[in-house]
């Protein structure tokens, strides 16, 4: 994630660029202390320009690593000047060259300014482009026919539907019961899993009681 940092000269709260580098061998360099330290020395020798300001990491969780040797990391470089000439020259690493590219990040409350999704930075957005009115189509589409000039804003007679709880108001409405959970710290439920049935009605004793089948 992305860290935030002071200095004396810069009271001011900053934000440091991280950026992840590609093909990283698990064996040749483990996920520990000393085989990061290895790393980082690896990469500040044969990268003059790449300062790093701290250890590298891996970006994938130990639990998802089966069956893989190459993995990516995140590095924090010192100048992101220098970090853009990485960008574009790529990482020396053991004689080959690595590619690597900024690390973009969002908290689980951040919003996709392009599928209007929480939890992931636009730049890494894999699902498709959703229209913050209707979501439908890309908000640049939406237009309306009774407000030719309106093409992708907001006209005085829209309909609205959010692109997450369907509601009738916009995607990035603060109202909406998906960013009002977030804020509270809950995670959004996954529309993917099947709704389970409802529970079985609650009956009094009397009810369960049968009816007599004595004559009298």
């Amino acid at each position: 994630m992305i860290l935030d940092i002071f200095t004396p000269k810069h009271p001011r709260q900053t934000r440091v660029p991280f950026y992840t580098i590609h093909g990283i061998n698990l064996g040749a360099y483990p996920d520990d202390p000393v085989g990061m330290a290895l790393l980082r020395a690896e990469i500040q020798t044969h990268n003059p320009s790449a300062s790093l300001s701290t250890l590298p990491r891996y970006i994938t969780r130990p639990e998802n690593r089966t069956g893989k040797q190459e993995f990516s990391i995140c590095v924090c470089i010192s100048s992101e000047a220098l970090a853009n000439q990485l960008v574009k020259k790529g990482v020396l690493i053991d004689c080959q060259r690595r590619k690597a590219e900024r690390y973009w990040t969002a908290r689980l409350s951040d919003q996709c300014r392009s599928c209007h999704g929480f939890g992931h930075h636009w730049k890494r957005c894999n699902t498709s482009p959703r229209c913050h009115l209707c979501g439908k189509h890309k908000t640049g589409e939406h237009a309306c026919p009774l407000c030719p000039t309106s093409r992708g804003k907001r006209c005085p007679h829209p309909i609205l539907r959010c692109a997450n709880c369907e509601g009738d108001h916009r995607a990035s409405d603060r109202t909406c019961p998906v960013i009002t959970r977030l804020r509270e710290g809950h995670p959004i439920p996954d529309k993917t899993l099947p709704t389970p049935p409802p529970p079985w009605p609650l009956l009094s004793w009397q009810a369960l009681q049968l009816p007599s089948t004595t004559k009298r």
